[in-house]
């Protein structure tokens, strides 16, 4: 009698241990998806991050071939942060900028060539600045960070191109390719269309 006792309480021991384990498993499957990280757009209409061109002005430029000073014209262009949390560039200092303020670290690739048999990735044509350190610059939900870019460097047919990280992502996973690279880009045609 002992022994089917403790046969019946040990299989509602088990039967009580199994439900608890499923709930529970699926408590937890439903507490790991957890609330989203709020990066909804603010303005619904707007890309999430994007860059506009605001003009051209003339700056001292120093040529590091030369000791004298030459005028170049300069383009300014805003990133803009239109999502609910906030991102992150790289940024070097006034000192290295053409228009002597803070900028942002850029490159100029060239566009997709699908004239050939076999389609033409994008190349990099030119990358300011020239250096592997990043200075981060946080950029705050709604804000826009405006900066400078040589005109010299843009050809038909590329695209000036930032890279930025989202706010939960760590600049070192996107580095080691843990993480992708996250980027924004104008065409040069908006820009050498300028006068």
């Amino acid at each position: 009698m002992v022994l089917q006792n403790h046969d019946s309480l040990m299989r509602i021991a088990r039967w009580i241990l199994s439900t608890l384990f499923i709930f529970g498993g699926l408590f937890g499957v439903v507490l790991s998806q957890g609330t989203p990280i709020p990066a909804g757009k603010l303005i619904s209409e707007k890309p999430s991050v994007y860059l506009s061109f605001d003009g051209l002005s003339k700056a001292s430029i120093l040529e590091a071939t030369e000791s004298n000073e030459g005028t170049n014209d300069v383009v300014w262009l805003t990133l803009h942060n239109n999502l609910s949390s906030f991102i992150t560039v790289c940024s070097h200092e006034a000192r290295f900028s053409p228009a002597k303020s803070e900028g942002i670290d850029y490159k100029v690739e060239s566009d997709w060539d699908f004239s050939k048999d076999v389609p033409v990735p994008p190349q990099i044509l030119f990358v300011f600045p020239a250096r592997d350190t990043c200075g981060k610059r946080k950029i705050l939900p709604g804000e826009s960070f405006r900066f400078a870019i040589r005109r010299d460097v843009l050809v038909p047919n590329s695209r000036v191109v930032v890279s930025f990280n989202y706010a939960w992502e760590s600049s070192i996973d996107v580095f080691y390719r843990r993480e992708p690279e996250h980027i924004v880009f104008l065409d040069s045609r908006t820009i050498l269309s300028r006068k």
